[in-house]
């Protein structure tokens, strides 16, 4: 499985537990040329009545030291939430917010 299909698998684990959850979820649109995140950080976009989070999802680790001062230091407005979700197999998913 190449790193693309093994990302694209886990984004979207994580966006049918948000979808059980209760939100609308979207993705970025992806082209042959062209890996866009949602302002080159999130991988997810997430809202729901009066909760919206924004969301970049890793597999086995953590963000590394760069991507974290850029996930704290993306403007947003008050009440949408940054978080960062980690999948580890056999345990699933861990959140942790910014």
């Amino acid at each position: 499985m190449s790193k693309i299909s093994k990302g694209n698998y886990y984004e979207n684990k994580a966006r049918d537990t948000l979808r059980k959850w209760g939100y609308k979820v979207e993705k970025p649109v992806r082209t042959k040329f062209s890996r866009k995140d949602f302002f080159d950080l999130f991988d997810l976009f997430a809202i729901r009545e009066l909760d919206a989070k924004l969301i970049q999802v890793k597999l086995n680790r953590w963000p590394s030291g760069e991507l974290v001062r850029k996930l704290r230091a993306f403007k947003h407005p008050r009440g949408i939430k940054i978080e960062a979700w980690r999948y580890k197999k056999h345990k699933g998913f861990s959140i942790r917010e910014y």
